[in-house]
């Protein structure tokens, strides 16, 4: 049995390869041939934690994945990993474990990959400014990936945390000019916009936004709203990784539909349009939304792309 940590996996991804395997995955992907529970919810409100479970069976591919992940927000202070967990790939036909892999390199490369699709679908093309609230783990990988489909000069970074702000400045700025700022409306001039956080409260205001830009949020659980109702209500074009999903565990989003802000048609699904089952049209002027909260199909194509990896050395 294989068994991949965080640094051994970072090692053999190429990002280029991987946003290339993951469109063609998602284009040939099988729903019928899909077995998705919905993910499993562990609170420990008590130690401020959550864990969650993530299965999926692919017919199609003969994979099974059970991703597990967890969030202890003291961990901070403690000087230890917010997020841990392994995520066991598995031979559907015969039950043969074929892989352990780490929860954070399988989260941040499908979370990030998908995020670079999105952004090269629905962001203009001349976009060469962005603006990233949160500077944390997947801050970095949504960044890294957006660096994969757009020619960025110039990036600002906002965190409530200034040694995470200069952290972030650190690994970006020997790639793109990378400045930090104690505000996050200062990042919002911007071309495209990553809100990349863990807040119950808005971080994001649709005042702050200017005509023609693209936001990616990734921010989840249906008590949290990184978006203000107000960044939804002027977006033109709004867009879910997989809408089943963030219809249930997006705040924002359900804020949103609960107060008919929206409806639920005018939210799109991102796989609709990489298989060609819509097509999105957006004028410079577009205010465009790409809003994420992940899902199984997406950990199992990492998973089957590191073992992949690994079983050619």
């Amino acid at each position: 049995m294989l068994i991949v940590n965080y640094d051994e996996g970072l090692k053999v991804v190429d990002f280029k390869e991987f946003l290339s395997k993951l469109r063609n995955d998602i284009y040939y992907m099988e729903e019928s041939k899909l077995i998705i529970p919905d993910r499993t919810i562990l609170r420990l409100n008590q130690l401020e934690a959550v864990w969650l479970l993530m299965p999926i069976a692919d017919m199609a591919k003969n994979k099974i994945l059970f991703k597990t992940v967890s969030e202890y927000k003291r961990n901070v202070y403690k000087n230890l990993p917010k997020a841990t967990g392994y995520s066991m790939l598995i031979n559907l036909n015969t039950g043969e474990i074929l892989g352990l892999f780490d929860s954070n390199l399988i989260t941040g490369l499908r979370t990030g990959a998908l995020n670079g699709l999105a952004v090269d679908i629905l962001s203009r093309k001349d976009s060469s400014k962005l603006g990233v609230i949160g500077s944390g783990f997947e801050a970095r990988w949504l960044t890294m990936f957006t660096l994969q489909v757009r020619d960025i000069n110039e990036i600002k970074v906002y965190s409530p945390n200034p040694s995470h702000r200069k952290e972030f400045v650190n690994i970006f700025n020997s790639i793109v000019n990378t400045k930090d700022f104690e505000n996050p409306k200062e990042v919002t001039n911007s071309d495209i916009i990553i809100a990349a956080t863990n807040s119950k409260d808005p971080v994001l205001y649709g005042d702050w936004i200017r005509e023609g830009t693209h936001i990616s949020s990734i921010g989840t659980l249906p008590d949290r709203r990184e978006l203000d109702v107000s960044v939804i209500k002027r977006a033109n074009l709004i867009v879910a990784d997989y809408k089943k999903f963030v219809v249930k565990e997006a705040g924002d989003i359900l804020y949103a539909l609960n107060n008919s802000v929206i409806n639920y048609e005018k939210i799109l699904e991102l796989n609709d349009i990489i298989k060609g089952k819509i097509s999105v049209k957006r004028s410079n002027e577009d205010i465009t939304l790409y809003k994420s909260v992940g899902y199984a199909f997406l950990d199992l194509v990492a998973a089957e792309y590191l073992y992949e990896k690994f079983s050619k050395t």
